[in-house]
């Protein structure tokens, strides 16, 4: 058969079915969309961020995984450095010093991090940016632990 470039050709083809040998289940979990809320959120879980590079070992850090973060430091436009920082539900959040906060727990031990960027509840208020909400691991009876360390040369 000779198929030219550029032409139509149309060959007609008839299969038969065979034998079934093998079989093939296909599970997964949907996505579910959150209709009760129209909060933007992303949630970054331990498994991410202990394999992502970070310098300040920072939970707040991973901000900037956050659709709406700026390079200046600040989300959806709003100033930097006065976003809400909630640590199991209160807030470590000081608004006095510049939005810093003397509470930085290390990232080994926080489980997850969500970020809220729109229309958050009225709980969190007082920000434009984004609020960081970090629930931290619970106990167990087995140890664990990680090792980690960050050096410069000076030169």
């Amino acid at each position: 058969m000779l198929i030219e470039a550029a032409k139509l050709v149309r060959v007609d083809i008839s299969l038969e079915t065979g034998e079934i040998q093998q079989s093939v289940e296909v599970s997964a979990q949907t996505l579910q969309v959150d209709t009760d809320s129209s909060t933007l959120n992303t949630t970054v879980n331990n498994a991410l961020f202990t394999e992502l590079p970070s310098s300040s070992r920072d939970p707040r850090s991973l901000v900037a995984l956050v659709p709406g973060y700026a390079s200046s430091g600040s989300t959806n436009g709003g100033p930097s450095g006065f976003d809400p920082y909630y640590v199991d539900g209160v807030s470590a959040s000081n608004h006095v010093s510049g939005g810093d906060t003397n509470i930085k727990p290390n990232i080994d031990t926080i489980q997850e991090v969500r970020f809220l960027t729109n229309n958050d509840s009225a709980e969190y208020g007082a920000t434009t940016g984004a609020v960081t909400i970090a629930v931290m691991k619970s106990g167990t009876n087995s140890f664990r632990g990680t090792l980690s360390s960050s050096g410069r040369t000076m030169c």
